[in-house]
Protein backbone atom coordinates (compact mmCIF):
# COMPACT_ATOMS: atom_id res chain seq x y z
CA UNK A 1 0.00 0.00 0.00
CA UNK A 2 1.44 3.37 -0.76
CA UNK A 3 1.53 7.14 1.10
CA UNK A 4 1.46 9.88 -0.61
CA UNK A 5 3.31 12.02 1.50
CA UNK A 6 0.53 15.29 1.19
CA UNK A 7 -1.82 12.51 2.52
CA UNK A 8 0.56 12.25 5.87
CA UNK A 9 -0.95 14.67 8.75
CA UNK A 10 1.81 15.48 11.39
CA UNK A 11 -0.45 15.71 15.43
CA UNK A 12 2.08 18.89 15.96
CA UNK A 13 0.29 22.11 16.39
CA UNK A 14 0.70 25.48 14.23
CA UNK A 15 2.40 26.79 17.21
CA UNK A 16 4.83 24.24 17.91
CA UNK A 17 5.71 24.14 14.44
CA UNK A 18 6.48 28.41 14.48
CA UNK A 19 8.48 27.38 17.85
CA UNK A 20 10.58 24.35 15.74
CA UNK A 21 11.30 26.86 12.90
CA UNK A 22 12.62 29.93 14.88
CA UNK A 23 14.65 27.10 16.60
CA UNK A 24 16.17 25.92 13.20
CA UNK A 25 17.04 28.99 12.17
CA UNK A 26 18.79 30.07 15.18
CA UNK A 27 20.16 26.08 15.80
CA UNK A 28 23.67 27.57 14.69
CA UNK A 29 24.39 30.28 16.91
CA UNK A 30 23.05 28.25 19.94
CA UNK A 31 25.63 25.82 19.21
CA UNK A 32 28.96 28.42 18.74
CA UNK A 33 27.74 31.32 20.97
CA UNK A 34 28.19 30.57 24.82
CA UNK A 35 25.43 31.56 27.00
CA UNK A 36 22.89 31.86 23.36
CA UNK A 37 20.69 29.43 24.24
CA UNK A 38 19.11 30.96 27.38
CA UNK A 39 18.19 33.55 25.07
CA UNK A 40 17.20 31.44 22.47
CA UNK A 41 14.49 30.06 25.31
CA UNK A 42 12.95 33.39 25.23
CA UNK A 43 13.25 33.81 21.24
CA UNK A 44 11.29 31.02 20.29
CA UNK A 45 8.00 32.78 21.23
CA UNK A 46 8.36 35.21 18.80
CA UNK A 47 6.77 34.67 15.59
CA UNK A 48 9.79 33.84 12.58
CA UNK A 49 10.50 36.99 10.58
CA UNK A 50 12.92 38.98 8.62
CA UNK A 51 15.44 38.78 10.80
CA UNK A 52 15.50 35.00 11.97
CA UNK A 53 15.96 34.23 8.46
CA UNK A 54 18.57 37.01 7.79
CA UNK A 55 20.77 35.64 10.94
CA UNK A 56 19.89 32.06 9.61
CA UNK A 57 21.12 32.98 6.07
CA UNK A 58 23.92 34.52 7.42
CA UNK A 59 25.16 31.83 9.46
CA UNK A 60 24.60 29.13 6.27
CA UNK A 61 26.87 31.52 4.29
CA UNK A 62 29.84 31.54 7.15
CA UNK A 63 29.50 28.07 7.39
CA UNK A 64 29.60 27.19 3.74
CA UNK A 65 32.63 30.07 3.06
CA UNK A 66 34.35 28.86 6.09
CA UNK A 67 34.45 25.14 4.90
CA UNK A 68 34.63 26.12 1.48
CA UNK A 69 38.09 27.81 1.79
CA UNK A 70 39.46 25.91 5.16
CA UNK A 71 39.76 29.05 7.27
CA UNK A 72 40.01 29.41 11.55
CA UNK A 73 38.11 31.92 13.47
CA UNK A 74 41.53 34.01 13.53
CA UNK A 75 41.69 34.45 9.19
CA UNK A 76 38.02 35.47 9.28
CA UNK A 77 38.68 38.17 11.41
CA UNK A 78 42.23 39.18 9.81
CA UNK A 79 39.82 39.21 6.29
CA UNK A 80 37.50 41.48 7.95
CA UNK A 81 39.66 43.74 9.15
CA UNK A 82 41.86 44.40 6.25
CA UNK A 83 38.47 44.41 4.27
CA UNK A 84 37.70 47.35 7.06
CA UNK A 85 40.84 49.44 6.33
CA UNK A 86 40.21 49.10 2.57
CA UNK A 87 36.77 50.64 2.67
CA UNK A 88 38.46 53.04 5.05
CA UNK A 89 41.38 54.44 2.20
CA UNK A 90 38.85 54.81 -0.29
Amino acid sequence: MEVDSQEVKLPIKQEEKDKILVLQRLFYYGVKIPGFTYLLKFLVYIPNNLVFDALHKLSYLITMYVSYHRLNLFSIFKIALESGRQKQNT
